[in-house]
């Protein structure tokens, strides 16, 4: 997350290099409750957010997990 100074609000994201990272992007599931996704619609967007910037970037599949998963889905459809 980009934090703004001095403050606890997250204002945007940016993505951690492979070479600071030192590992594959790996892919996750997330378990969201109907409390929480009608609660804090934000913070569902955020993570969606993360996930459309990570499977965007221009990396091998073997080190980015996220774009790898993404795009069979879509070969798939």
């Amino acid at each position: 997350p980009v934090w703004l100074g001095g403050s606890d609000r997250v204002i945007g994201m940016e993505v951690i290099p492979l070479e600071e990272l030192g590992r594959p992007r790996i892919d996750v599931t997330l378990r969201i409750t109907g409390l929480l996704r009608d609660t804090f619609p934000n913070l569902i967007e955020r993570i969606e957010d993360a996930v459309n910037l990570v499977a965007a970037l221009d990396e091998p599949h073997e080190m980015n997990w996220v774009k790898k998963h993404i795009d069979l889905e879509l070969e798939e459809l």
